[in-house]
């Protein structure tokens, strides 16, 4: 036994523990008597240096007071050191003269910080009972029935000390120490715990004394002090929760407690739903002695009764019933000790309890209802051994010392149904629950029989596992990877650039953004970035969810790891963040749904080897479950939260290798699932454009990059086939243009324009467009970044080549070739036309507004539109063509349009370019008809110098700045030079050329007329070939074609006879009938016939 201090010492161990001053004066020793000091207390926590005040006011003698100021004689909680009372009905004691030091008492303390062990709070005792070490204390700490934060601490005082002594029997005793109230009590009213349950809680296991009994002393053995609930039980079953619960039941001395059975029964209610409010359903062993096996079977029938409590009945799982009086007991020792004719409550109790009382009728007839469904299992021990029956001394004091008796017959304590177990005891009423040492036979029959009742139903032992899994020991178990580590390493994206205008502009990214539309895939290659837009969703939502809270689960499927299945990695990822987003208090109903719904998918075999284990090891193997058995868990899951809101991003389904086709099955379904929540949820879905995704994620609201503008593209082509049939400009032609003061105005101007190129017909506007439009990109250094859209216009291809629609086409075309963020524009106006079950056409009014758009294009991005032969456009909406080229180039805008445009002098067109921005080309051109004349007046006809500048002044002079006059003049020459010819009369001849297009024409045509019919009809041929191509035939290609015989004519068709009919030299034939309307041009190698 320690040494007593006489005094707390500044220096000693205890004082290095706890900071006081001053002491207080030893109870019983040198404190005074008739005084109350104020005692000032620092306590060393655990928490560090932090060192909260006790302040308590020593007690008096002559105190009342229910703190511990009261003067106090203490109930011993061990039945031999209390009050006499009948034997098995109250288990007080023997004898009043016994109390004080006669043996081992047992204190209950609650309100113990969690934080606190052993140590800690016997040196807080200590500072309110110096001598607590005389009493050889044991303290045991067991977590609090009702709260995470405190514990509940047995204090067992081998030698009961002066100050526990004085403690109040029947109050709740109230110490301040370290900022907390201990609550000291030896009453045990109401719940105690008895146990650290280890591993997975099972069940419950409830205790409830007898009438007149201690909730820990009618278990204690009298001989060894053991109290086997506390001291074997936890050993031989570690998985269980016990505890034990009291009642004021005193049939002598001054007993405050309400002894009516309808109000037992509603605090033992209320005080069981209490300890298992977070596990309501967890199993329940109850074990009942005498008078506590009466209670246990009333709350069973008020839980059948009332749906409020039914949890209590529906999770029962055995009944042990000590020696309880089902038909009645004696009662002629209790009628003497409650004057029975004096009425009043307690009187009343024993008139409920004796033999064939209406009260215990009645309970026999509620029962019937329980038992006829109740498939648990039920013990009824019963006592073999008479008990010594009690007397009252001429004092007024009882004591057992009487005539032995049975007090509950064999009878009374059975039930006699189908589910019942009965046992004998050869033990007397009160010691037939009292068991020395855990080899005791009876007692090792209860553990036997408890085992077998928790092991009977697994699934309801597995729920109990349930309800009391911690909701961090859980999150460690599972296989989540952290996600918000991973998105915290993508670079934040600017929605603005236009790298991802395919994504936030388009018109289905809207809708879904709006909410509209719940769910959305994006599909695009690894370079499109599409994980920076998931980031971006995912902080956007969590952003939002200051405002309204919601879950934002996302997931990175390039963060799964091949240590585990694919589908187990998600699911248990998604399930971690929906906890984690959750308050504390709301995280167990999420994790409850989870498990209970895997358990529900698994068959009684399998129920029945999970249960085996410890709490870590059974969770684990309840998370073992298949793909579907997992989504259809986390579906449970978020159904326990289904009014609130849900974002869910998952990134990069083609990067899963394992179960990659189960995985996004999977995640479709459940992501049809979502869709019919309360909340429609927003669901954004990723990976890049394979088949095998896009066949399950068929019909999904869907944006695959690039896809719809291809499609629009393939519908917006038009085939524009003037452009191969312009002639080249002769070498060394038209490099005057990038040197033209309007064209440098034009083209280095910081704002949009048109220039305007017109001339007379003939005068090379389309070689010279065509030549622009080759060499731009050459020419103009920041033509590289920028978009080049062109159309040329041609009367003599028919009336499409003319329509404005077309020229809209063509340019639209082009810029969306060129600039896919353009697309943006196009979306609505292209889904509009593309209507199901109709032809598809572009609306004139919508092409207009497409190319309009421009305007609001927010890219700093420059284009060149370069449209020819304006003249030849059909003259229906020209005007409305030339305001639209002119609000493009008025309005000030991110983007510059650059109009190049060439026409013949025609109304209206210079009023909307600009007088200052206009080259008339036959102004501009005389160099180049200089040097094209000199090119085939010298070298081809070798003439003299002194007619060679003689006959090029005469062209350059009457060429007015037409290009064709020249190159039909050198066909006459050329082909009169073949005759031979003196210096005059080429001159002359060429002085007799008609100086006008339209004369040069009629000559021609008039040559032609003179000609033999073969030569006549394969001239016909070849121009419309020429004409009416939808591009210039190859020579061979063109061969072939005047092969082919008229309509009329007979013709065997075969290789051989069609191989007759081809011209041998067609070059010269086409020379010779082609007159010199046509040409051969020679492009890339390759011999083109052009017009």
């Amino acid at each position: 036994m320690p040494k007593r201090p006489k005094h707390l010492s500044h220096d000693s161990p205890l004082a290095k523990r706890l900071s006081l001053s001053p002491s207080p004066a030893p109870v019983g020793r040198s404190r005074p008597q008739a005084t109350a000091s104020t005692v000032t207390v620092q306590v060393a926590t655990p928490y560090g240096n932090a060192q909260p005040q006790l302040q308590q006011r020593a007690a008096t003698p002559t105190s009342r007071s229910s703190t511990l100021e009261s003067e106090n004689i203490v109930r011993d909680a061990d039945p031999a050191a209390s009050y006499s009372l009948p034997s098995g009905i109250g288990d007080r004691g023997r004898s009043t003269t016994q109390a004080g030091n006669a043996g081992p008492k047992c204190f209950r303390i609650a309100n113990v910080p969690s934080s606190w062990n052993e140590d800690t709070l016997q040196a807080a005792l200590e500072t309110i009972d110096p001598f607590i070490a005389d009493g050889n204390p044991r303290l045991s700490l067991y977590p609090c029935l009702y709260s995470t934060q405190s514990q509940t601490a047995l204090l067992n005082l081998g030698t009961c000390t002066e100050y526990f002594q004085r403690l109040q029997p029947n109050d709740f005793n109230y110490v301040h120490i370290a900022d907390v109230f201990l609550v000291i009590d030896s009453h045990f009213y109401d719940l105690t715990p008895l146990n650290s349950p280890e591993g997975s809680i099972v069940a419950d296991v409830v205790a409830v004394t007898g009438l007149a009994g201690h909730a820990f002393g009618s278990w204690r053995s009298r001989e060894t002090h053991q109290m086997w609930l506390k001291d074997f039980l936890p050993q031989d079953i570690k998985n269980v929760r016990i505890m034990t619960y009291g009642y004021d039941s005193s049939l002598v001395g001054s007993g405050r407690g309400d002894t009516r059975l309808v109000d037992y029964r509603r605090n033992f209610i209320q005080q069981l739903e209490n300890a298992r409010s977070m596990v309501e359903s967890r199993p329940i062993i109850f074990l009942g002695h005498s008078l506590g096996g009466i209670l246990i079977l009333q709350s069973l029938v008020e839980s059948n009764r009332n749906p409020h409590h039914k949890l209590i009945l529906d999770s029962t799982r055995g009944i042990l019933l000590f020696g309880t009086p089902h038909q009645g007991l004696r009662t002629d020792e209790l009628e003497e000790m409650v004057d029975i004719d004096s009425g009043g409550q307690r009187s009343n109790l024993i008139m409920q309890l004796k033999e064939g009382s209406e009260f215990l009728e009645n309970q026999k007839e509620d029962l019937i209802r329980i038992w006829e469904g109740f498939q648990r299992n039920v013990f009824s021990f019963y006592e073999t051994v008479k008990t010594p029956s009690v007397t009252k001394s001429e004092s007024g004091r009882f004591a057992r010392d009487g005539e032995e008796v049975q007090m509950v017959q064999r009878f009374s304590a059975q039930l006699f149904i189908p589910s019942e177990h009965r046992i004998a005891v050869r033990k007397n009423h009160t010691d037939m629950v009292k068991f020395a040492t855990p080899v005791d036979v009876t007692y090792r029959t209860v553990v036997r029989h408890m085992k077998r009742c928790i092991a009977q139903d697994p699934m309801k032992t597995l729920l109990s596992v349930i309800d009391s899994v911690d909701a961090d020991m859980f999150l460690e178990m599972l296989s989540a990877v952290d996600q918000k580590k991973y998105e915290s390493t993508i670079q934040p994206l600017d929605r603005d650039l236009p790298e991802f205008y395919w994504i936030f502009k388009n018109c289905d990214f809207i809708q879904w953004e709006s909410g509209a539309a719940p769910v959305l895939w994006l599909s695009g290659s690894t370079d499109r970035n599409i994980k920076q837009v998931s980031s971006h969703i995912v902080r956007l939502a969590q952003d939002a969810i200051l405002e309204s809270p919601h879950f934002v689960l996302y997931f990175f499927c390039s963060t799964i790891v091949r240590k585990r299945s694919s589908v187990i990695i998600l699911i248990h990822t998604l399930l971690y963040q929906v906890i984690c987003y959750l308050p504390r208090d709301r995280r167990r109903a999420i994790i409850t749904a989870f498990l209970q719904t895997l358990l529900d998918r698994k068959s009684n075999l399998e129920l029945s080897r999970i249960k085996d284990g410890d709490s870590l090891d059974t969770v684990k193997k309840i998370l073992d479950a298949s793909n579907s058995e997992l989504w259809d868990a986390l579906k449970a899951a978020l159904d326990a939260e289904s009014e609130r809101k849900l974002t869910i991003v998952i990134d990069g389904l083609d990067r899963v290798e394992d179960q990659k086709l189960e995985f996004i099955r999977g995640l479709r379904t459940f992501v049809e699932y979502l869709l019919d929540r309360p909340l429609k949820p927003k669901a954004l879905l990723t990976s890049r454009p394979q088949d095998d995704v896009r066949d399950i994620l068929d019909k999904l609201l869907c944006i695959e990059h690039d896809k719809e503008r291809k499609e629009c593209l393939n519908i917006l082509r038009f085939g524009n086939t003037r452009y191969d049939k312009i002639s080249e400009e002769h070498e060394g032609s038209l490099q005057w243009l990038w040197t033209h003061e309007k064209y440098q105005a034009w083209s280095s101007a910081d704002t949009s324009d048109i220039l305007l190129v017109e001339g007379k017909p003939g005068s090379g506007k389309s070689t010279l467009t065509k030549y622009f439009k080759r060499n731009l990109l050459e020419r103009e250094p920041l033509a590289s970044q920028s978009i080049v859209a062109s159309f040329f216009y041609s009367d003599r291809e028919g009336e499409l080549q003319t329509d404005h629609s077309n020229m809209l086409r063509s340019i639209l075309y082009d810029v969306l070739m060129q600039d896919e963020t353009f697309f943006c524009h196009f979306q609505l106006y292209y889904r509009k036309a593309l209507k199901p079950g109709t032809s598809f056409k572009w609306p004139y009014d919508s092409l207009k507004r497409i190319l309009q758009s421009i305007i609001d294009h927010p890219t700093e991005k420059r284009f060149y539109f370069i449209i020819d032969a304006m003249d030849e456009s059909d003259d229906t909406d020209r005007r409305d063509i030339f305001q639209l080229l002119r609000h493009l180039c008025s309005t000030k805008t991110p983007c510059k349009v650059k109009i190049f445009l060439a026409s013949r002098p025609i109304a209206g067109l210079r009023y909307h370019a600009g007088e200052t921005r206009v080259i008339e080309l036959q102004n501009e051109n005389k160099r180049d008809i200089l040097n094209f004349a000199e090119s085939f007046l010298g070298p081809e006809l070798e003439l003299p110098s002194d007619i060679l500048r003689q006959a090029t002044d005469y062209v350059v002079g009457h060429a007015q700045g037409v290009f064709v006059w020249v190159h039909l003049v050198k066909q006459e020459l050329l082909a009169y030079a073949e005759s031979g010819f003196s210096k005059k009369q080429l001159f002359r001849f060429l002085t007799s050329l008609p100086t006008e297009l339209q004369g040069f024409y009629k000559r021609i045509v008039h040559k032609l007329e003179n000609s033999n019919e073969r030569d006549i009809k394969d001239g016909v041929k070849m121009l419309c070939f020429a004409l009416f191509t939808r591009r210039p035939l190859e020579v061979e290609e063109f061969r072939q074609a005047l092969a082919i015989p008229d309509a009329n004519a007979e013709f065997a068709p075969s290789d051989e006879t069609f191989e007759d009919e081809l011209i041998l030299d067609i070059k010269k034939r086409i020379i010779h009938c082609g007159g010199n309307f046509l040409e051969i041009n020679d492009v890339h190698g390759i011999y083109f016939l052009g017009f």
